[in-house]
């Protein structure tokens, strides 16, 4: 007999059921691969309020290779061509990486001077060899450089207010690439080409993270079910749940390549939210300074203080808050606007170029406790002059203001100056875009 009594809250049961199988018609799939058409026959809505909600494995069906237009062979083939294979790539076979340098050559041959740190490129003859026995190809975070898979991105994120990333994979042979294993992250798998077969095992822990207080680290013993998903298919895999995965013969034909794209939905959870409740309390004085020692005898009052000041962010809409806080802080993807002028200030057509918030999509603004204007956009806080209000507030309604439009913003009796000193301090310390004009632009359009 144990004398470790289980923790009550570690006691839920595990949930090793089959994984819902759902077949949307052909007119009802849509032809956008937002996560509206994806999830089909649910609505978004309904996805998030029951199967997203309770963390249950759906394998969502579909007739037609739908996402056939986010990324085909060839595009695959120009993106390794152009470089961006280079320190994205990686290549796994049967749950071990394999070494970069393997699958690299120099860039200036294999002369008697020898790579420099840094001059390698992908070496396609070594590649296609370890493709060949059996190895999987990942291409990771896709969506920085690829616009289709980009604009997917953006609509997860949009509809499940999560922070979202892709992995494209290809295969062939009917090996592993990982060893079964669970992720700390939902995810998408969106079979663009061939088809793969699936093998899920259920969890053994509920909502497990990385660092966690309990090791996850034996698999059950048993599969709960295993499926071939094909072009077109989508299997949505919360995390925690044990999975791996193998290439699948197309319609009796070895060697057919698979190709899928694995969208990561990082998981919001309650140390999120505390750690932003942190942010908020290191404000308070009294939470930046040092606790009492054990002989002071003021010490409850000390603590009793801190308690109030937890209960006073804790009260009223602070969910609200904090989902706010956490869109206005994700981080946009980087967008240069390099011209002639690094200071574009001083450029004689000033006037016409045009200013942009970065992460405007998702920012914040308000007046704090002593009236300054406080901005929360792209990861950052910002606090400005209380007349400064008026002139942001285009730069997030109104998407790329020309500066000449952003001057007639200037609040009733400010200074002259004062939009163009706010205009080149935002461009200064990078919180908006300065785009140069267009010189098919016509003004008296606008």
């Amino acid at each position: 007999m144990s004398l470790l009594q289980p923790d009550p809250a570690q006691s839920e049961p595990r949930d090793s059921s089959p994984v819902e199988v759902l077949v949307a018609s052909p007119e009802r799939l849509g032809t956008a691969p937002g996560l509206d058409g994806i999830v089909r026959p649910l609505s978004t809505q309904e996805f998030i309020d029951t199967r997203y909600r309770d963390k249950r494995a759906v394998l969502f069906r579909s007739e037609s290779p739908r996402f056939a237009s986010l990324c085909t062979w060839e595009e695959l083939n120009e993106l390794l061509l152009l470089g961006f294979g280079q320190g994205r790539m990686r290549l796994v076979r049967d749950g071990g990486p394999i070494a970069e340098r393997n699958y690299t050559t120099p860039k200036f041959g294999h002369g008697w001077r020898g790579p420099r740190e840094g001059e390698v490129r992908l070496d396609d003859r070594r590649l296609t060899a370890f493709l060949r026995k059996g190895a999987t190809a990942i291409l990771r975070g896709i969506e920085d450089f690829h616009p289709p898979v980009r604009l997917l991105v953006d609509t997860f994120e949009e509809a499940l207010g999560s922070y979202t990333g892709v992995n494209l994979y290809a295969s062939w042979a009917a090996t592993r690439g990982f060893s079964t294993h669970w992720d700390d992250h939902d995810v998408f798998i969106l079979q663009v080409a061939g088809a793969k077969r699936w093998h899920l095992y259920g969890e053994t822990r509920r909502f497990p993270l990385i660092m966690d207080s309990e090791a996850n680290l034996t698999p059950p013993p048993e599969r709960v079910w295993s499926e071939v998903l094909r072009a077109g298919d989508v299997l949505y895999i919360p995390r925690g749940w044990w999975h791996d995965a193998r290439t699948e013969a197309v319609d009796g034909a070895g060697g057919t390549g698979s190709l899928h794209l694995t969208v990561g939905v990082i998981s919001v959870t309650g140390f999120d939210f505390m750690a932003w409740l942190s942010g908020r309390l290191a404000r308070h004085e009294a939470f930046r300074r040092d606790l009492p020692h054990p002989s002071d005898v003021t010490g409850d009052a000390h603590y009793a203080a801190l308690r109030e000041l937890v209960l006073e962010e804790l009260g009223g809409d602070a969910g609200r808050r904090f989902r706010s806080h956490l869109r206005s802080t994700w981080s946009e993807h980087p967008r240069t606007t390099l011209g002639p002028y690094l200071e574009p200030w001083k450029s004689p057509d000033w006037e016409s170029h045009g200013i942009r918030l970065r992460g405007a999509r998702y920012a914040t603004l308000e007046r704090n406790a002593d009236g300054d204007t406080v901005l929360e956009a792209n990861g950052y806080r910002w606090t400005f002059d209380p007349r400064c209000m008026e002139l942001i507030v285009p730069l997030i309604q109104g998407g790329t203001v020309r500066v000449g439009t952003f001057r007639e913003a200037a609040p009733e009796g400010a200074p002259a100056s004062l939009a163009d000193e706010f205009l080149v301090l935002l461009v200064e310390r990078g919180i908006a875009h300065c785009v140069p004009p267009d010189p098919a632009f016509d003004p008296s359009t606008e």
